[in-house]
């Protein structure tokens, strides 16, 4: 059985726990911790001589709050030659190669989690004995902070058993989704919004697993009018040996009865009592209290509070083709997508400073994690099916880059540029995608 937890009243550390208890939530949790993981994350350097030049550049893609306009402008920036990607920097070794015990993705892995449990996560940072800068980031339970930063006593204090370290404010990054009871306190996740219903559900299933354990309870009692020695009151179901002392309390036929049954069933023992002779069941049915129904209930509940599609989890009961396709999209747009720029701001405000010439100076980009609708964009294309290029279309069919492609199919013909088409004169494109089944050799070229 899982630790006993109850609810609300719960403390931080039992729902750091409760991944290990409750199947739901480590699915579900599990689920957006490994998508935000996988994402790897970029450093660019603005260069120039001019430095309020270079922070001009930083600035302008800081504006994009759109991550699909921050990632182009960072393109165009860099093919401008205004930023330079940077290939190994401790920023970089922080983020992607983790700490002497966690990898990179199992240290990110963790701090989406404990943002999903507790609403908070701590990084213990460790830093370069030569330059003092953070070299290495250790993400720790929420539950080991025993003393967060005050005016009167500014550090943190983090303990766990026998180990205690206090540690100034600049060695520890703090990330948090601010409560809004108490924005300036401590947080509150996921979990613990769904205190009552993850409790309900581990109870339902222990409540089950006890089933098969009888809980203590026989599922049948045997009753009767039985006559004997044994005197009035009823007995146990098992005969007392005759090296036990005295005798047994039930009467001598309930005593044939009863060891008559035993030989049939081995298992789950009867009660036997003096009475009317009647078969009393004891069982659960669980079709009665709804037991299905209502884990199902609150496996919905834990699912639809966490924004993950039902897709993702396995429940397909209501899932047909586009859904499936639309639930990645849907994932990485509301879940991964949110995390990873929390992610990007605290880091940007708290770490990327404590390193010299990093300050206002780079830009710190994580890989989009909601890749390209391909339905979109193939119904975009079949609009005028002209305006793409082969290799576009290419592209879109998952095939790989050839050369001599770059050119659009216009009634049959080859142009490499639609201004040539329009100064031929030549009527609209056909409704009609061009053909991709022809080889190169075949294409007509250009005039």
């Amino acid at each position: 059985m899982g630790r006993e937890w109850s609810g609300a009243r719960t403390r931080q550390a039992d729902f750091e726990g409760a991944y290990a208890d409750l199947p739901t939530l480590r699915v579900v949790l599990g689920r957006i911790a490994d998508s935000v993981a996988m994402e790897p994350w970029y450093l660019h350097r603005a260069t120039g001589d001019n430095r309020r030049r270079r922070r001009d550049v930083v600035a302008e893609v800081e504006r994009q709050a759109d991550i699909a306009a921050r990632q182009a402008a960072v393109e165009q920036l860099s093919k401008d030659g205004d930023l330079q990607p940077v290939t190994d920097h401790p920023m970089l070794r922080l983020l992607n190669d983790g700490n002497g015990w966690l990898t990179g993705h199992d240290s990110r892995r963790l701090t989406s989690l404990y943002l999903d449990l507790t609403g908070e996560v701590p990084w213990l940072l460790d830093r370069h004995a030569r330059f003092d800068t953070p070299s290495q980031a250790f993400p720790v339970p929420p539950s080991w902070c025993r003393h967060r930063p005050t005016p009167s006593e500014p550090y943190y204090l983090f303990g766990h058993g026998a180990w205690q370290v206090k540690l100034a404010p600049r060695d520890v990054v703090w990330f948090c989704m601010p409560d809004p009871s108490q924005p300036y306190g401590r947080s509150s996740g996921i979990a613990q919004a769904l205190a009552d219903e993850l409790e309900a559900d581990e109870l339902a299933a222990q409540f089950i697993a006890r089933h098969f354990y009888n809980s203590g309870r026989p599922d049948v009692v045997v009753t009767g009018d039985f006559q004997g020695d044994g005197g009035a009151r009823g007995g146990r179901a098992a005969v007392r040996p005759k090296d036990a002392g005295g005798g047994s309390s039930m009467p001598a036929d309930l005593q044939r009865l009863e060891r008559k049954w035993l030989q049939k069933a081995r298992r789950k023992l009867p009660f036997f009592a003096r009475g009317e002779i009647k078969l009393h069941q004891l069982g659960h049915n669980f079709e009665q209290v709804q037991m299905s129904t209502l884990r199902k209930y609150l496996r919905d509940m834990v699912v639809n509070t966490a924004g993950v599609p039902p897709e993702l989890i396995g429940i397909l009961s209501n899932a047909n083709r586009s859904t499936i396709d639309l639930a990645n999209y849907i994932h990485a747009r509301h879940n991964a997508l949110p995390r990873l720029v929390r992610m990007r701001e605290t880091l940007r405000a708290h770490v990327l400073p404590q390193y010299p010439g990093a300050d206002g100076t780079a830009v710190l980009t994580f890989s989009n994690p909601v890749r390209e609708d391909l339905e979109f964009k193939l119904k975009a294309m079949r609009a005028q099916p002209s305006a793409p290029t082969q290799a576009e279309w290419r592209s879109v069919q998952g095939l790989p880059f050839r050369p001599g492609t770059e050119v659009h199919m216009v009634k049959g013909r080859a142009w490499k540029s639609l201004d040539d088409v329009e100064l031929q004169g030549l009527p609209p494109a056909s409704d009609k995608a061009p053909r991709q089944d022809l080889p190169l050799r075949d294409l007509p070229q250009a005039a």
